[in-house]
């Protein structure tokens, strides 16, 4: 988990900074963009949503402190990354949308069908978009 944490984080954080660097000229599509980046590791290192799905469908109780060190550090980044880039982004808006990519991404990824990634691309940038109340084309 913990080497699966670290390369998930150096994608989150290489999709933030990206994410800095263009919300301001176009938010719908730098949210939508990200969102992208993190579909695509997911893709190419499938054994993360793997991992995360095992940990969350199995009785793993001994586990219980995977989410606070490895889960909740990631989403709340994201989610203050929203926050302070979205005025009038609400805290709770912005987390419960993080969490529904990570868990939408993650199932998905776990039962891909190779030819439904665009569709599923698509999918996941208009539910960015929606959630957050960015009005502008994914």
């Amino acid at each position: 988990m913990r080497l699966a944490h670290e390369a998930e984080q150096s994608a989150v954080a290489d999709a933030l900074a990206a994410f800095a660097r263009d919300v301001a000229a176009d938010p719908a599509a730098a949210a939508a963009a990200f969102a992208d980046r993190y579909l695509d590791f997911c893709l190419e290192q499938p054994h993360v949503p793997a991992l995360w799905m095992r940990r969350w469908l199995a009785d793993a109780a001994e586990f219980a402190e995977l989410e606070e060190l490895y889960a909740r550090p990631l989403l709340e980044s994201v989610r203050d990354a929203l926050t302070a880039a979205l005025p009038g982004l609400e805290e709770d808006r912005a987390e419960l949308t993080v969490w529904t990519v990570l868990w939408t991404t993650h199932g998905f990824c776990r039962s891909v069908i190779r030819p439904q990634v665009p569709r599923f691309r698509a999918h996941l940038r208009a539910l960015v978009v929606r959630e957050l109340d960015l009005g502008g084309t994914p």
